[in-house]
């Protein structure tokens, strides 16, 4: 039997191990996401897809809060840890205080109806309502991307010198539009990883008279879903 000394060290694998899982649970979020945009452009009066869309969202949602759980109930039982004596009892009580955390924390959920109020899973439907035109969106867009200073020449006034589209790195249209969450410039996300992995730690941001003196990391980098929206609403409004 592992003594009390070493489950600390056991629990520590375990929600190292739970950390992986709810960052993989998070990626699977973020591609439904990429798959109801789909739904949304090409697929509009798809109801019966769109539905096995945001089920699909609700899974990956309980499977993020049950993670949450079982990490909460491990960390309870690893605080225990350190402050028991070394007796095998006390050992064999740690299943069972476990087990009554895990329990009282579910017995707190909100259950489907708290699944539905996620943040992912708003977005989602989000997506499935009528919008209105590509112009109409274009115009919410550009507000919500660089203000609305200016809408002095109506909101059909939406080119790339509005909503600068080109990664600051490679010179090109992003077709995967990332942010850096330090300073809040936007790169294409393969072109800013291919500079961070030649660059290492003097993968400065690219962009000039930036004041972010730290070398970015991947972790930095967030997903831009308003930046990538408006450049695929902005090809298709000029028939590309």
């Amino acid at each position: 039997m592992t003594s009390v000394r070493g489950r600390p060290l056991e629990l520590e694998s375990d929600l190292v191990l739970n950390q992986r899982l709810l960052q993989s649970v998070g990626a699977l979020m973020n591609e439904t996401l990429e798959v109801g945009q789909d739904v949304a452009n090409y697929c509009t009066d798809d109801d019966e897809l769109k539905k096995e869309t945001q089920d699909l969202m609700l899974t990956f949602v309980n499977m993020e809060d049950d993670i949450k759980q079982y990490t909460s109930a491990l960390n309870h039982v690893k605080k225990a840890c350190l402050t028991v004596s070394e007796d095998p009892e006390e050992g064999e009580s740690f299943t069972a205080k476990f087990t009554q955390k895990l329990h009282e924390l579910r017995q707190r959920n909100g259950g489907e109806n708290q699944h539905h109020k996620h943040a992912k899973f708003e977005e989602l439907t989000s997506l499935f309502m009528d919008r209105g035109s590509i112009e109409e969106q274009l115009a919410s867009l550009r507000r919500a991307l660089v203000g609305d200073a200016d809408d002095s020449q109506g909101d059909l006034a939406m080119t790339e010198v509005d909503v600068n589209t080109r990664c600051p790195y490679t010179g090109c249209t992003m077709e995967d539009p990332v942010r850096n969450k330090q300073c809040g410039h936007v790169y294409d996300r393969t072109g800013i990883l291919t500079y961070i992995k030649q660059k290492n730690a003097r993968a400065k941001c690219p962009v000039g008279g930036c004041g972010n003196v730290d070398p970015i990391q991947a972790s930095h980098l967030e997903d831009h879903r308003d930046m990538k929206r408006y450049i695929q609403l902005l090809s298709q409004s000029q028939g590309s």
